[in-house]
């Protein structure tokens, strides 16, 4: 069985579309279609291959009804009639289903954005396509016959590299050209130093080049010839170009990994439970991140392992050795002190076979590991954006206080009208000029920094329940943080659902509006999420343990953080007003709507429902603990 991925051109149309109020787009392309079937007399092998490029490819490669295709459309009328005209054709002729994706930014007006948006949409869609296919144990063909000639190069580069088959019939010649797959890969030991950074601008999608090289590793990558090549720099913008995304795709860390052993001599360590000890460790054990030469090292002479070196002069030195599938097994950790001055500066030697293989054991870090550098670059690159973000909010908030106290005053004095709408236009004026810094630093920060900043501005005058009445936009953001680093959640879509899930519930936001700032994907997200406020309380508890095996997987990742975070909150800092036994019923209801999305799932869902076990019975226990201290004490 074999899955055939096509390009669709507008060669089915027989030329340019006929703009005129006499014909639409389908009709002429039913025309040319019936022109062709009368010309070969009906013979379906004949008028496959005259009547478009495409299925002349697929006649001649022998699809039939045991395959599927997928046709591929341009991001415009034309192209996509055809392709809709083309997957009914080969339906109905080969018996073949087909079924029609368009890819956005595919159009022949304008190269930066065919550039910036067409190409990548065109590889991830590939790479998505094909690579589930296979995981269906189908065998994937490129048909680059015909199609959208501005991306054959892309196609051809990409089956290549992916050891995908490719086959293309020189127009309407009677030979197949099978194109073998190149001998090459792209270099992952040199992507790995700005593997971060590349994976930060590929989920914000464009972002400022300032900002992009700040969270390069600042080791003269830049100067790398390959660097030009993987990203796409316009006005002061960055993106990542067709190349990038491939390397993106061929240099991501495995998911497969080895063990971690630690040595009884590590173990007894004095500097093991400390931060950048724990931090390598979660580290360690990947190989994309151990084959970057300024963590790992080795002494010649001194020993016959690698060194693992933290950022930072005092961070410990880490003695280890990789054994079969992957696994490491740490030797020893030592301070930065004991390493210079017995082993850099002294006698001591530290070599493998003086230790022992029944003296390991495997080890897990308290702390869960980084599963990638994206979700610490991502971190960092929010970090680094939240004190201006906050400056900026702040200073909105004074200019709007202003404007107010203005509108007051010229109420009560209209003598002085003249003045005070000077004072207002000027403070209309300053408004503006911060509102306009807010949308550049959002705009600069990504899809996720917009998203965060959109919720800061819809929930700024909420509070959260407990004690210290703590703004609400803190828990959407821990909502987002919890599934980014304990689910490992990587979807910038999911993330900024999560960031937006209560806006439309607890905001005046419309649906409308979050579909235009952020796409129907995250408003549908964010629509799943919401509870009619107009039923009573209860209603909406009962309704959300009733449908909630009816959630779709994304949501359910957004409704499990939700319940873990708010879960932490009544362990840590519970609303004044919730006696013991409000707590307890709120505890249960939140495991029951968990119980009602089900096991498994997706590896993010199995994580944070693990997570969230942890916390419910945790809860429960505190609060059981609470009632039995208030008996005693009553």
């Amino acid at each position: 069985m074999s899955f055939y991925i096509c390009t669709a051109g507008t060669s089915l149309m027989g030329g340019p579309f006929k703009r005129d109020r006499f014909t639409t787009l389908q009709e002429q392309i039913a025309t040319k279609i019936a022109a062709d079937e009368d010309a070969t007399h009906g013979e379906i092998d004949a008028f496959l291959k005259k009547v478009s490029a495409e299925t002349n490819g697929l006649t001649r490669s022998d699809c039939g009804p045991s395959d599927e295709v997928l046709i591929l459309a341009s991001d415009t009328a034309d192209g996509q009639a055809c392709a809709k005209a083309l997957a009914d054709l080969i339906t109905a002729k080969l018996g073949a289903p087909a079924r029609v994706t368009a890819v956005g930014g595919l159009q022949v007006t304008s190269g930066e954005k065919f550039r910036q948006s067409g190409i990548r949409n065109l590889i991830r869609t590939v790479l998505r396509e094909t690579r589930n296919a296979r995981a269906h144990g189908e065998a994937v063909v490129l048909n680059v016959t015909g199609g959208f000639k501005g991306v054959v190069p892309y196609m051809t580069l990409l089956g290549m590299f992916e050891d995908v088959e490719i086959i293309y019939v020189y127009d309407f010649s009677d030979t197949l050209v099978r194109l073998p797959a190149l001998p090459v890969r792209f270099d992952a030991e040199r992507i790995a130093f700005a593997l971060p950074a590349l994976q930060v601008l590929n989920n914000a999608k464009i972002m400022a080049e300032a900002e992009f090289h700040a969270l390069l590793p600042g080791r003269g990558w830049n100067d790398d010839p390959i660097f030009a090549q993987l990203i796409e720099q316009d006005g002061g913008m960055v993106a990542l170009s067709g190349a990038g995304e491939l390397a993106l795709a061929g240099c991501a860390p495995s998911a497969k990994l080895g063990r971690l052993l630690l040595h009884r001599r590590a173990r007894q360590s004095t500097t093991l439970n400390e931060t950048h000890a724990q931090h390598a460790l979660g580290q360690i054990i990947y190989p994309h991140l151990r084959s970057i030469p300024h963590h790992c090292a080795r002494y010649a002479g001194k020993s016959d392992m690698l060194v693992w070196k933290e950022f930072g002069g005092l961070a410990p030195r880490i003695y280890y050795s990789v054994d079969g599938p992957g696994d490491v097994y740490v030797a020893e950790i030592l301070t930065h002190d004991e390493h210079e001055r017995e082993v850099v500066n002294g006698p001591r030697r530290i070599w493998r076979e003086d230790y022992a293989a029944d003296g390991f054991e495997e080890y897990r870090p308290p702390v869960p590991p980084v599963h990638d550098a994206y979700g610490e670059a991502l971190e960092a690159f929010l970090q680094h954006n939240d004190s201006d973000r906050s400056l900026l909010e702040k200073r909105l908030a004074t200019a709007e206080h202003e404007l107010e106290t203005l509108r007051e005053q010229h109420a009560k004095a209209k003598a002085s009208n003249n003045r005070l709408q000077r004072d207002l236009d000027e403070a209309n004026e300053r408004n503006g000029t911060l509102s306009g810094a807010l949308a550049e630093a959002e705009q600069a920060s990504g899809r996720l920094l917009a998203a965060a900043s959109f919720a800061a501005d819809a929930h700024r005058r909420q509070r959260r329940k407990d004690v210290d009445a703590t703004p609400y936009v803190n828990h959407v953001i821990e909502v987002a943080r919890i599934l980014a680093e304990e689910g490992g959640v990587t979807d910038s879509e999911v993330l900024c659902a999560a960031l937006l899930h209560d806006t439309i519930e607890d905001t005046t936001v419309a649906a409308q509006e979050l579909q235009r700032e952020f796409g129907k994907r995250v408003r549908h997200l964010v629509e799943g999420l919401t509870d009619d406020k107009a039923l009573p309380n209860d209603v909406r508890k009962r309704l959300q343990i009733e449908h909630a095996a009816g959630t779709p997987p994304d949501a359910r990742l957004i409704k499990l953080g939700d319940k873990i975070a708010n879960l932490r909150d009544i362990m840590r800092n519970p609303p004044a007003d919730w006696p013991i036994e409000r707590r307890r019923e709120y505890v249960s209801w939140a495991g029951a709507v968990v119980d009602g999305l089900g096991e498994g799932g997706t590896e993010c869902q199995s994580r944070l429902r693990a997570v969230f076990d942890r916390i419910h019975q945790a809860a429960l226990e505190r609060i059981d603990n609470q009632a039995d201290e208030v008996k005693a004490g009553g």
